[in-house]
């Protein structure tokens, strides 16, 4: 898959459900969430983050951010209780046009890339993503992506992240995901495929393994990877690294 296509598959869900996009639960499907509802959520994240990180004797406030990933700003709001200076990147400009509008105090900035040449090296004390690397269309993307948060870390900063470890094989079939894909190639609208329950979102997952030598290759230390129990009946990590 292009870096088109998955351009398009993000501006489809922004604009067909945003909300459900970033948190798929089933029964929040077509406009579940409400705004309140959905923002509370980034903000329970970032104080389970904080306190992730005193645990680990680290810093609970920064001076910057980057919220990779972060569509309507769910969680770069709430970063702003610890962080000086926030900053959300996404793939899909809707999201982030949504997100400016939702939030207009943060910094909202469109990445086109596959990787995070719009920032420079050492930019960040903070570098954090959760449900957004397990999306990308393949393990080496993922790598990608995690070698870039290690390069764009401040010497002693933190980089948090979540990746799937190992989906199961039922997940990985993804007919859903196929069969919208295959609709969208030959014309059809997004809409009416949205309401037979078809979506492009896709899960992808990379190894313990795979994650650490990317992180050590570019230069970084693990300081945790602890078990990650969002999304049941997949195998997932939160990782905390610094450099």
């Amino acid at each position: 898959m292009s870096l088109a296509k998955h351009h398009r598959d993000w501006e489809d869900m922004a604009a067909l459900d945003p909300m459900w996009a970033v948190l798929s639960e089933p029964e929040r499907r077509n406009g579940g969430w409400s705004p309140d509802e959905f923002f509370s959520t980034g903000a329970n994240e970032t104080a389970r983050l904080r306190g992730k990180l005193l645990d680990l004797g680290l810093p609970d406030r920064f001076e910057s951010a980057l919220d990779f990933g972060c569509g309507l700003g769910r969680v770069t709001r709430a970063l702003t209780v610890c962080c000086r200076e926030v900053i959300g990147v996404d793939i899909s400009l809707e999201m982030i046009g949504k997100a400016q509008l939702f939030t207009p105090a943060c910094q909202f900035v469109h990445n086109p890339h596959y990787d995070l040449r719009i920032f420079q090296s050492d930019r960040f004390d903070l570098v954090y993503s959760s449900r957004v690397l397990q999306h990308q269309r393949s393990t080496k993307l993922i790598l990608n992506h995690i070698s870039e948060f290690v390069r764009v870390l401040k010497p002693g900063g933190v980089a948090a992240f979540q990746v799937p470890c190992n989906i199961p094989y039922l997940h990985r079939i993804q007919p859903r995901r196929r069969m919208y894909e295959l609709l969208r190639g030959i014309g059809l609208p997004s809409r009416p495929l949205y309401r037979i329950r078809l979506t492009p979102i896709r899960m992808t997952s990379a190894s313990v393994e795979s994650v650490t030598g990317a992180i050590e290759e570019a230069g970084g230390r693990v300081l945790s990877a602890d078990v990650d129990d969002f999304c049941p009946g997949v195998n997932s990590k939160f990782y905390c690294v610094t450099k």
